[in-house]
């Protein structure tokens, strides 16, 4: 893979671009894992996971992460999990899970 050594010195302008333009659609699995909640009720979705790999722009550098190209989407506030969605280009596709009880 060939190295363009002169893109930092892009305007931000045309480099923003570029980074938008690396963006592809994905199509996104998303599952769960059920337990017992921190309310002691069962069957409460604990962790939505995801085997679809962060998109390979996220990989590039901090410019790109920073850009907000893609979100960290069903984020639960105490889990560290996430799946990564552009929402705009992504398909997320659930299966036939049932997320209902889940609470992000």
């Amino acid at each position: 893979m060939a190295t363009f050594h002169a893109f930092g010195r892009l305007p931000f302008e045309l480099r923003t671009r570029i980074w938008e333009e690396a963006v592809t659609a994905r199509f996104v699995q998303v599952g769960y894992l059920r337990g017992t909640g921190k309310n002691g009720r069962s069957g409460v979705i604990l962790h939505v996971l995801s085997p679809t790999p962060a998109p390979a722009v996220l990989h590039a550098c901090h410019e790109a992460r920073n850009l907000g190209l893609y979100e960290r989407a069903f984020v639960d506030g105490e889990d560290p999990r996430y799946v990564w969605v552009n929402f705009d280009v992504d398909i997320v596709s659930i299966g036939h899970g049932d997320f209902h009880g889940f609470e992000p």
